[in-house]
Order: structure tokens, then sequence, then C-alpha cells
């Protein structure tokens, strides 16, 4: 009867976390989420390691220092290998790395068929099939806000890396006023770029051109490098 009820104990547990999860996938749910407290079993080892951390840190709290844990794993110290549940889990910018030949361009081509569009791709060496490839100019044109899943589009730099600089600079100044037409900051993503997927090869190349471009982008936006 014992191994029974910690069987039905955990396999509630279980659900409670399946569903505490699908409610994270949601960013309405987020100011309920962290407003609601709960209770949870951890060893006297781990209580200790993280009131330790706390006083390290200067965090006021156990769910404050857990929050820092959480989110400190998830940015910064955790490389996930590439798959396409990852890069679309949640709307932050995913940068796709690692040495040369390790399969970064090769995984793009094979996943980028399978993106849900519109896309926007900047195609430095022009090896993306299927995409309509666009002028400078041609972006004063488009109809960001109207744009259905099968629109996808790419521009291709000049080889020449300061003149490229200077077309990505004119191209990301412009979509970085098109980004705040029907911006709403109590909604998000919001604004008529929040249906868009917005690559960049060799983003590191151009830190300088589109980073402006990302903190208040609030759409699916992997930039790659």
């Amino acid at each position: 009867m014992e191994g029974l009820r910690r069987s039905s104990v955990f396999q509630a547990g279980q659900k409670i976390a399946k569903t505490l999860q699908d409610q994270l996938a949601n960013p309405s749910e987020w100011p309920r989420l962290k407003s609601t407290r709960s209770n949870i079993r951890i060893s006297q080892f781990n209580l200790a390691g993280l009131s330790r951390l706390e006083g390290e840190t200067g965090l006021r709290s156990h769910n404050e220092t857990l929050t820092y844990l959480v989110e400190n794993s998830r940015q910064e110290n955790l490389v996930l290998p590439a798959s396409l549940k990852l890069i679309f889990a949640d709307d932050r910018p995913v940068c796709l790395c690692g040495p040369s030949g390790s399969g970064k361009s090769l995984f793009l081509k094979s996943f980028l068929p399978n993106i849900p569009g519109p896309i926007f791709l900047v195609d430095l060496g022009d090896e993306h099939k299927g995409l309509k490839r666009l002028g400078v100019g041609d972006f004063f044109e488009v109809k960001w806000g109207r744009a259905e899943s099968d629109v996808r589009l790419k521009f291709v730099p000049s080889s020449n890396l300061d003149v490229s600089k200077g077309e990505l600079r004119t191209i990301f100044s412009h979509l970085n006023m098109v980004k705040m037409d029907g911006h709403r900051p109590d909604k998000f993503p919001s604004g008529i770029l929040c249906k868009w997927v917005i690559i960049v090869e060799e983003a590191h190349r151009f830190l300088s051109v589109w980073t402006g471009f990302i903190p208040e982008f609030s759409c699916s936006s992997p930039a790659f490098t």
C-alpha cells in the first residue's frame, strides 16, 4: 500500500508539473505563475546550498535565488543541441553556434523549409533557394503586416564588409521603425512583425548593425552565427 501511495503522489506531481509547463508557454500566464506559491520537497543539502548562494549573491529570498539559477542556466551556461522545438520554444532571440564544420549551415539549410513563415533571411553567400531575393530599396515596399505564412524573403549583402554593413544598417533601421507599428506594451508578442522569423547568418560580423533591433524586439527572431 505504501508503494502504491508513493506512486500515486509521484503521478499527481508529474501531472501538476506538466500543467505548469503548459501554462509557462503562455506569456499571459506569467504574472499569475510568478505570484502563486507552491511547496516543494528538497534535500537539506540543497536547501543549505541555496541559502549559501542567497547570502553570496545578495538575493532576498529562496525564490529569487531559484529564479537566478533557472535563468542563468537557461541563458548563459547551458548550450543545447539545435532543434526546431528548442528554437521556437519561445520568442527570445536564439544564437546557433559551434566550431567550424560542426554543421551550423547544414542545419539551417535542412530545417529552413520547415520554418513556419513569413521569413526574412540575411543570406551572406546566396546559398538558400526558394526565397525571394530583394534589394535594399525593395524593403520599403514590403507589406510586413499583410504577409502570409508562405512569404519567404532574403537579402544577399555585398561581399565587401564595409558596404554590407551599410546595407544592413539601412535595412534594420527601417525594421526598427516597422516593428513599432501596432506594438502594445501590454501584449507579447505584438506589432506587425510579430509573426516574422528573422535570421541573420554570421550575425557576429554585424553586431553593431542589428543589436539595437533586438532589445525591444517582440517576435520570433533567431539570430544565427
